[in-house]
């Protein structure tokens, strides 16, 4: 009976440890920090490693994270599927989407899908909701979490470099174009869709940030292939926290994700 109640009170005790260490209100200083999950080709297409995430923001029990270098070369939309409807150029119906879906099933295993949560993203163009578990940020979180051109700027992983030369453009640049969420052409007048959908602002154009920082958005970027996928998720922390303290005791407590085969750690 004794031992009961002091398993019950230890249990307890390290839960409620965990999710002041890793997800209170005294853990924002994780922001910036790196952790790793999931695993991807980065180096080249052979290279299936540990995935590094940047901690863009903390609340609760949840942490924004978004990759560290762009992983996939991508255009936003479908173009021979925007030919026939404007809603393409909408997030729930665009290929950017589509791509991280792909993603989310490639990159994670079973538990680490269990630790990512569902995120609730507005279309811009219907005013629709959709929620994704890989998703790209509007451009008013990117001026929040990256204040300045220079920290907008993202590294091309080696393995985009490859699929851009594949698909025949220059894999010179040290920095990536990267997409985030579209936007209206305010100036225009309202226009109506082929399927009956109105947009009262105008047209919807893709955005993204580009090499140098900035961010811009034209219609003609809805041809642009050759401009990356930078995938974010949203994670439970505490749960983050507790299969990182196992991999650590299974692989002999290794500290660092450099060292460490089972890919996990805050560094």
């Amino acid at each position: 009976m004794g031992k009961d109640i002091y398993l019950k009170w230890k249990k307890r005790f390290f839960q409620s440890w965990n999710l002041e260490m890793m997800a209170g209100p005294k853990r924002r200083d994780l922001i910036g920090e790196t952790i790793y999950l999931g695993r991807y080709p980065q180096a080249d297409k052979g290279d299936i490693s540990p995935i590094p995430w940047m901690i863009l923001d903390v609340w609760g029990e949840s942490g924004l994270l978004i990759t560290k270098e762009c992983l996939m070369v991508s255009a936003y939309c479908d173009m021979k599927k925007l030919e026939y409807d404007l809603k393409y150029l909408e997030w729930q119906n665009s290929l950017a989407r589509e791509r991280c879906k792909e993603f989310f099933y490639k990159a994670f295993n079973e538990k680490e899908r269990e630790i990512i949560q569902k995120r609730n993203i507005i279309n811009e163009g219907s005013g629709s909701m959709c929620q994704d578990l890989v998703f790209l940020l509007s451009e008013k979180e990117v001026k929040t979490c990256f204040p300045d051109k220079e920290s907008r700027k993202a590294l091309l992983s080696g393995y985009a470099k490859e699929q851009r030369c594949a698909g025949g453009y220059s894999s010179r640049d040290q920095y990536a174009d990267w997409w985030i969420l579209p936007q209206y052409e305010r100036r225009n007048g309202p226009v109506t869709s082929l399927s009956g959908i109105q947009y009262p602002y105008g047209f919807l154009y893709p955005k993204a940030v580009l090499t140098n920082g900035e961010i811009r958005f034209r219609e003609r970027m809805a041809y642009y292939k050759d401009f990356t996928i930078r995938p974010c998720i949203q994670i439970n922390l505490a749960a983050y926290q507790n299969i990182e303290a196992k991999s650590r005791k299974i692989a002999g407590r290794w500290r660092n994700q450099k060292n460490s085969p089972y890919g996990y750690g805050l560094v």
